[in-house]
C-alpha cells in the first residue's frame, strides 16, 4: 500500500520516508559520496529521476552531508549549499565541474549498484 501511495504521491510525506529510510542505515563513506554525486546531478540539471525521487535525494543529502565520504570534502558541501540557496551562474559552473569530477572518481558499478538499491528500497516505499 505504501509503495503504491508513494508512486501516486497520495498522503505520503516523501521527506519523512527519506529521513526514516536514512535513519535506519549506517552509510559507508563511498555511499555518502554517491548521495553527494546524485545531489550534484540534481543541481546540474542532469538527473533523470522524477520530482519525488529528487525530493527524497535532497532530504537524504541534507541528512548525510555532515558524514565523511571518500572523495568530497566540506568545500563540495559548501558549494552545494551556495547553489541551493543562491543559484547563480557562478555556482552552477562550479557544480557542473564537481559533478564531472564525481563521475570520474566514483566507479560506475558502485554508482549503478547504489542507484539500484535506492530504487528497490527507498523509491519503492520499502524501508528495509
Amino acid at each position: 500500500m505504501m509503495a503504491e501511495q508513494l508512486r501516486q504521491g497520495e498522503g505520503i510525506d516523501i521527506n519523512r520516508i527519506a529521513l526514516d529510510w536514512a535513519s535506519a542505515r549506517a552509510f559507508e563513506p563511498l555511499h555518502v559520496d554517491c548521495i553527494t554525486a546524485v545531489m550534484l546531478k540534481i543541481l546540474d540539471g542532469k538527473c533523470k529521476m522524477g520530482e519525488r525521487e529528487q525530493t527524497m535525494i535532497t532530504s537524504l543529502y541534507a541528512m548525510t552531508s555532515n558524514l565523511m565520504g571518500l572523495h568530497f570534502d566540506q568545500g563540495v558541501h559548501k558549494a552545494i549549499g551556495l547553489a541551493v540557496t543562491n543559484p547563480r551562474e557562478q555556482w552552477l559552473g562550479e557544480i557542473h565541474a564537481l559533478r564531472l569530477r564525481a563521475e570520474q572518481v566514483i566507479p560506475k558499478p558502485v554508482m549503478k549498484a547504489f542507484k539500484q538499491h535506492l530504487r528497490e528500497s527507498l523509491f519503492s516505499g520499502r524501508l528495509s
